[in-house]
């Protein structure tokens, strides 16, 4: 009740009420109650908000759980060869930064195999990305890991080199996270557009996958062979339980994702057209969008006695002289007016039933570029798909935010207050700017590590996308299928 009460706050302050549309949280049952308390609120204020349909849960989230419980379910006890391995890996990327020496003796082992100095990052329990990171990272630096280790530290010390049984290990293990990573990525790393409309790819990406994975363990094949592949499966079952379930919790009403395909020009129906998708077909998932069409947007329906929360509550007069607003000949009101009128009794057909009429076009990079471009030729719809597209199937960039701030208020740092934080926050994100736009590097700020690690200067350097697209194709290609090839490639 306390966090639906300060959320409601917020809204009449910002005047937002009205114009709440979805909220994405994440899974904590928490929130749940948040979203119900929340829908009584505004429903005593005057404003229909449905929390059964308008609370959906962060997908970058769901993948964290998801894979977590695939890396907990190969960690049996310490002696398991995967956690060994872990365990190792871990090891060596603290031992690499662990002093200004060290790390000097491995840029030369970098360079030695004319490979590009990157740091190992160290993985956390929270974000199961890092652990990603931290193999795909040894992974590519595996020639100066091995020659880091060998002349710098004797064979009685902690730190060991890997078998090539363990090096096996880890590249089983980030070529079977690599498309739950770049799935991740690509949710929570575009600033341009919410993705909304690609959860349901998402999902079948991830599916399919899984089901090839699991082929190729119960096969014949390559993988099938490893010492480890029955721990390997259990575990790839253990995570397809899990996706199933928050698969199921999350499209029991699957309002905001099928809307999201539909109004994709790129998508609309092809997804749900396909014989494996499930018992309704589409045709069902459209009417139901036309639906809900018919009952928020269309003009010619009363409005409800409740105010709507979409934002695309207008008079049609208004909306309608918005469409002509770039004819220079409008100069009145009423010709205004009496151009809507035209417009409406030359669109005999619904601005829905116009638009999946038309083909679907596969080189749309962006729906809501599209539709900033098209608006003016389905104006009704259009309102339905900017409030469609723009809502967030993540809530990476809003935990961000937290996370930098508790960077700047560190223990040491206990009596800033709260505008300073702020300001701080600010003029962070205006050097990070400036560094993305104008190419200056003097203004790169990296965040500070509390580890006692050294904290090399390009630590902020990725693994060549060349290489890993390059590795994902040679070692995937004994068990993954180019279907499952092509769709992953899209979705990252």
């Amino acid at each position: 009740m306390r966090m639906a009460a300060i959320v409601f706050d917020v809204l009449r302050e910002f005047d937002l009420c009205e114009k709440l549309y979805y909220i994405t949280t994440d899974n904590a049952s928490n929130n749940d109650t948040m979203a119900f308390e929340l829908s009584d609120l505004l429903l005593g204020a005057g404003v229909y908000w449905d929390h059964t349909t308008r609370h959906i849960y962060c997908l970058a989230h769901i993948i964290n759980i998801v894979v977590g419980d695939f890396i907990d379910a190969l960690k049996i006890d310490s002696e398991h060869p995967f956690k060994v391995t872990l365990n190792k890996i871990r090891a060596i990327a603290t031992a690499t930064r662990r002093s200004t020496l060290r790390w000097e003796r491995f840029k030369e082992a970098c360079e030695a195999n004319q490979l590009p100095a990157l740091t190992i990052p160290y993985d956390i329990e929270v974000r199961w990305n890092s652990t990603y990171r931290m193999l795909e990272r040894a992974v590519y630096l595996r020639k100066a890991v091995d020659k880091f280790l060998t002349e710098t530290f004797d064979d009685d010390e902690d730190i060991h080199r890997l078998s090539d049984a363990e090096w096996e290990i880890a590249e089983v293990l980030v070529m079977v996270l690599m498309p739950f990573w770049r799935c991740t990525m690509r949710f929570e790393g575009s600033e341009t557009d919410s993705e909304i409309d690609y959860v349901f790819w998402a999902y079948e990406t991830m599916f399919n996958f899984v089901d090839d994975l699991k082929t190729a363990l119960q096969g014949r094949g390559s993988l099938s062979r490893l010492p480890y592949a029955k721990y390997l499966l259990d575990a790839v079952n253990t995570m397809e339980k899990t996706l199933q379930q928050y698969y199921n919790k999350q499209t029991i009403l699957p309002t905001i994702y099928v809307d999201a395909m539909i109004l994709n020009p790129r998508c609309k129906l092809a997804l749900l057209e396909k014989e494996t998708w499930g018992d309704q077909d589409a045709d069902t998932y459209s009417s139901e969008c036309r639906k809900r069409f018919l009952e928020m947007y269309h003009e010619d329906l009363e409005p409800s006695p409740l105010r709507s929360t979409s934002a695309s509550r207008e008079t049609s007069t208004a909306s309608s002289s918005t469409i002509h607003s770039t004819n220079k000949r409008s100069a009145t009101h009423h010709e205004d007016d009496f151009l809507a009128a035209l417009s409406k009794r030359a669109r005999t057909m619904l601005d829905y039933d116009r638009y999946i009429s038309i083909p679907n076009d596969i080189n749309i990079e962006s729906a809501l570029a599209w539709w900033r471009e098209n608006w003016r030729m389905y104006p009704e719809l259009a309102k339905m798909a900017r409030d469609v597209l723009a809502a967030p199937p993540t809530g990476c960039s809003i935990e961000r935010q937290f996370s930098i701030s508790g960077r700047l208020a560190t223990w040491s740092r206990i009596r800033l207050a709260t505008q300073t934080i702020s300001d701080s926050m600010i003029y962070k994100s205006y050097l990070k700017w400036c560094t993305e736009n104008t190419g200056d590097r003097r203004h790169m700020v990296n965040d500070i590590l509390d580890d006692g690690l050294v904290t090399p200067d390009n630590i902020e350097s990725e693994v060549p996308k060349e290489w890993r697209d390059g590795w994902w194709r040679e070692h995937v290609k004994i068990s993954v299928s180019d279907k499952t090839w092509k769709k992953f490639t899209r979705i990252g």
